[in-house]
């Protein structure tokens, strides 16, 4: 069975809530079966993704303890949907800040991050893909967020996508250190004038996104 908490302290064991009790029960349903997947197929290398809103995180710190003798799982890869302190994992303990929790995970290959695009940028850092990968993820991105914009902005619904317009635009300056002016990632729309003049680039034209689902084709 799976725990969370310090291995030391019995009261750590006990699931807090029947919520908790519920992500220790998935993670571990979802570890019994990436090592039946990963049976079937004992020549493959693994990376792992998931996100910190349920027991994903609990079920990499079990494959991660694997990293020395199963050289086989390479990185697990987690998007951040909820707070880091809320995350079912063994190292959520009173005395520990997010910083040290995110540095626990860091090294031992559990890489946390905002947007997919972070995700991916964490992957070309440890060479599992490459740069022009990268970009495609980037514009793939872009495009989504556009969609989700059009459709959510102004509308309660649509209420954190100036927070999610920043998170991304960060990944995409980043990239976007990496690459060629001309293949460079635009920025996404935002609606603060702050992150316009952050990001002097997030107006997207009509004809970026023609190129864009021109390369999504």
């Amino acid at each position: 069975k799976l725990f969370f908490g310090s291995s030391s302290d019995p009261e750590h064991l006990k699931s807090k809530t029947a919520t908790d009790a519920l992500y220790q029960t998935l993670a571990a349903k979802k570890l019994s079966r990436f090592n039946e997947y990963a049976a079937l197929y004992p020549e493959a290398a693994y990376v792992y993704v998931g996100d910190n809103g349920q027991g994903d995180v609990l079920c990499a710190e079990a494959l991660a303890n694997d990293m020395v003798s199963n050289p086989r799982i390479i990185a697990s890869f987690i998007h951040k949907v909820a707070p880091t302190m809320s995350t079912l994992s063994m190292f959520r303990k009173e005395e520990n800040r997010p910083e040290d929790i995110v540095r626990s995970w860091k090294m031992r290959g559990i890489h946390l991050h905002q947007t997919h695009l972070g995700m991916a940028k964490a992957a070309l850092d440890l060479d599992l893909i490459s740069i022009d990968d990268v970009r495609k993820i980037g514009m793939s991105a872009v495009c989504e967020f556009e969609r989700i914009s059009s459709r959510y902005s102004g509308r309660h619904a649509g209420r954190h996508l100036p927070k999610a317009a920043k998170d991304l635009n960060s990944d995409i300056d980043s990239i976007n250190s990496s690459l060629a002016e001309a293949d460079r990632i635009p920025y996404v729309k935002t609606t603060s004038a702050e992150e316009a003049q952050t990001f002097p680039g997030d107006m997207i034209s009509k004809q970026s996104s023609m190129e864009h689902d021109v390369i999504l084709e």
